[in-house]
């Protein structure tokens, strides 16, 4: 419906601290009972709207201006009659554009979370708002009408997918900079002629052997990962600009580039893994070693 439209139809209901602001005096809210299950979640949502926008201290010509910045204008008149309850329905759009413009998750429009006991997530249907933001989330079931868990199941496959893709290139990037700390620092113990103690030389480059292999694990099962997303017919998510799945393997000691890399072309292997094998190899007495 057109906004203008909306505003001929119902009178509008004036905030007393937007009155002014729209020039016309301010009337307290006339809400009405909602119409089905429809109006009772779409008036959560208005209840939402209007306390993220009294918390982040706005005013509704305020809001609306901030969904136009949007590219999606929202009017005082929609706002207003959302906040005091005087639609039963509001679209995916106005939610998405709503929470953008009080930065607010959009799950928070709809689950009131540490502000509700319950909500009514479907007809008949009352879960706490935590829960509720679990089942947007794929993360919790909710027990509704001809629920089926092997549905449910099956469905959240490619979440769980996407989880793990990203649990893996946090392993590889904690790995890349724990080897980093163990390169840059070289916190080796002195005895009193100024020598390297070659108890803390070979501790330390175990060390360094250590983190740097499961750095190269740690790529082996993203690729190995990547092909299983493929292979089961979803999008294969963009790589970090950081993140290279070319393989790498430990050949005595030094970082080689194997596979689709080309070992001779040096512009072949990132910088960041130049600058690790360089420093690894002098650290491991290898400062003539090049790739084979």
């Amino acid at each position: 419906m057109d906004p203008g439209e909306e505003a001929q139809r119902k009178p509008l209901i004036v905030p007393a601290e937007d009155a002014r602001d729209l020039g016309v005096d301010a009337r307290p809210s006339r809400q009405r009972p909602p119409r089905g299950w429809e109006g009772r979640i779409t008036h959560a949502v208005g209840s939402a709207i209007r306390y993220w926008r009294e918390r982040r201290q706005m005013t509704t010509r305020e809001l609306e201006e901030a969904t136009s910045q949007l590219g999606q204008t929202i009017s005082r008149a929609v706002i207003t009659n959302l906040e005091n309850q005087r639609r039963d329905a509001v679209s995916l759009a106005e939610v998405l554009v709503l929470a953008a413009a009080l930065d607010v998750s959009p799950i928070l429009l709809i689950a009131p979370v540490g502000r509700e006991p319950k909500v009514e997530i479907l007809p008949g249907v009352e879960v706490t708002p935590w829960e509720s933001r679990g089942w947007v989330h794929g993360a919790l079931a909710a027990k509704y009408a001809n629920f089926s868990n092997e549905r449910w199941t099956e469905s959240n496959r490619v979440l769980y997918l996407y989880e793990v893709h990203r649990n893996l290139i946090r392993r590889y990037h904690q790995m890349v900079a724990a080897l980093r700390v163990e390169l840059e620092s070289d916190e080796l113990s002195i005895d009193s002629a100024g020598r390297r103690v070659e108890d803390a030389v070979k501790m330390q480059r175990e060390r360094q052997r250590a983190y740097l292999q499961a750095m190269v694990q740690s790529l082996a099962k993203l690729r190995e990962h990547r092909e299983l997303i493929s292979a089961e017919g979803f999008l294969v998510p963009e790589l970090p600009p950081d993140v290279t799945i070319d393989q790498f393997v430990l050949q005595g000691g030094i970082l080689r580039a194997v596979g689709s890399v080309v070992a001779e072309d040096s512009e072949a292997i990132p910088p960041l893994f130049n600058e690790l094998r360089r420093q690894l190899d002098r650290r491991l007495g290898h400062d003539d070693a090049s790739p084979d």
